[in-house]
Order: structure tokens, then C-alpha cells, then sequence
């Protein structure tokens, strides 16, 4: 009730509410029919309202509701199954993208210049960076590596409170203090010697020259030379 319809000349239905013109409705046959979506598609907006309802023409409401289907266990096998073939192609492309970077290691190099003789104080300077030490007395210059000979710790130098003379290697030397290394506790004597731990060698020494070009200190670690060796400037 409340509702008439009469049957258009193409056998259609002619809906009209009590509140409209009829001859409105009528002005409505002459139109081709579309499909409900396809009839409401030029009246959507681009993003519909915020409480998922859209407007039309007139008064009226729509609200569309989009329901997302669930994932069935195929379509997930399949994303995963995909993953992990792409992870296996990346895999077996890791060895040619290594081939294409050279293989370089960058190393300090083995002979470097320390400053200028006048630059050190009298007594022990520690080069961090280099991991050397440089004894100067005087004018005689020697220098001593950091390294540990057991497992390459850097050592520390524990300086005497007094300047102590001992006959080491049948040489007579004069000692201001003594190595230690902090990692495993070995212990070498001022010049270098072992006495104390597990490392099973003595300290090298490296040469140490004035380099002609601009007479700077230049040490070279590749190399080792007796304990007897001294640079006087």
C-alpha cells in the first residue's frame, strides 16, 4: 500500500511514490535500463563518507559495505611458495654479485713516518695507531713493537719508579719499566724479553731512519733488527 504501478509499453514497472509527481516517473521509462551498479557509479563520490555511506541525489543513503574474502590455504601456499623461490634466486646470484667487488683489504702499511725527531720527549711514547713504541734517550731513538707475541694483544708499558740497569742477553741495559699484556697476563722485560706468561717470544724491534725528503722518523714494521740497534740524530 502507499505504492501504484502501471506497466510501461516495454513491459516495465513504473514505481512512483505518493509524494512525487507522477508524470516524473513516467519522464523515467524512456531511459535505457543499466545495470544497478553501473546506474549508481556517476553518483559515487571518490572516497564516499567517512562512515562508509554515500550520497545521492535527494534525501536517500546508500551505505556499501566491501567485505574482503578470506585467504584460503592455496592462495597462501602460493605467496609463500613464491618467497621462497625468490629467496633462492637471490641466493644463487650472491657468489656472481661477490665476483663483481674485488676482494681488498685495506691494511696500514708497513713503513710509515712518525713526526719529526725534535716532535718526542725524552723517555716512552706510545703510537696507538701504529701499535709501536718509541724510546728516545737523548739523542738515540729506538722503537718497539706493541704486539704480543701470543695471540697479538696490544700490550701496556708499566714504567719503573726509577730507572733500573740489568744484564739481559749478556748485554747491559737500563730499564724504566716493563711490558705487561692485559689479556692473558704475559709479561716482557723493558727491551722487549719474556719472562712471565704464555707468550713464547720477545717483542720485536723494528727499524727506525731518517727519511732524506724531509727528515721526519720513519719506521718499518715489515722488518726486524737486533736489540743492540740504536738511531742517533
Amino acid at each position: 500500500e502507499g505504492r501504484s504501478g502501471a506497466a510501461s509499453p516495454a513491459g516495465r514497472l513504473a514505481v512512483h511514490a505518493p509524494d512525487r509527481p507522477f508524470d516524473r516517473c513516467r519522464a523515467l521509462e524512456g531511459r535505457d535500463r543499466l545495470h544497478p551498479l553501473r546506474a549508481l557509479r556517476p553518483a559515487l563520490p571518490d572516497g564516499g563518507d567517512d562512515d562508509g555511506k554515500i550520497q545521492l541525489r535527494g534525501d536517500s543513503r546508500v551505505s556499501v559495505v566491501i567485505h574482503k574474502a578470506p585467504e584460503t590455504r592455496r592462495s597462501f601456499l602460493t605467496r609463500i611458495t613464491g618467497g621462497l623461490i625468490g629467496a633462492g634466486v637471490l641466493a644463487s646470484l650472491w657468489p656472481l654479485f661477490r665476483s663483481l667487488v674485488p676482494n681488498v683489504r685495506y691494511e696500514p702499511p708497513s713503513r710509515f713516518k712518525i713526526g719529526s725527531p725534535e716532535l718526542f720527549q725524552q723517555g716512552v711514547t706510545f703510537l696507538d695507531e701504529q701499535r709501536i713504541f718509541l724510546f728516545r734517550e737523548g739523542n738515540s731513538f729506538h722503537v718497539i713493537s706493541a704486539v704480543c707475541t701470543h695471540l697479538g694483544c696490544t700490550v701496556k708499558f708499566s714504567p719503573f719508579n726509577r730507572v733500573m740497569e740489568m744484564i739481559v742477553r749478556k748485554l747491559k741495559v737500563r730499564l724504566s719499566g716493563e711490558f705487561r699484556c692485559p689479556c692473558h697476563g704475559s709479561k716482557f722485560r723493558g727491551e722487549g724479553t719474556n719472562y712471565a706468561g704464555p707468550a713464547p717470544r720477545p717483542l720485536k724491534w723494528h727499524p727506525i731512519e731518517i727519511a732524506p725528503e724531509d727528515g721526519q722518523l720513519l719506521v718499518d714494521i715489515s722488518r726486524e733488527v737486533d736489540r743492540e740497534f740504536r738511531l742517533v740524530v
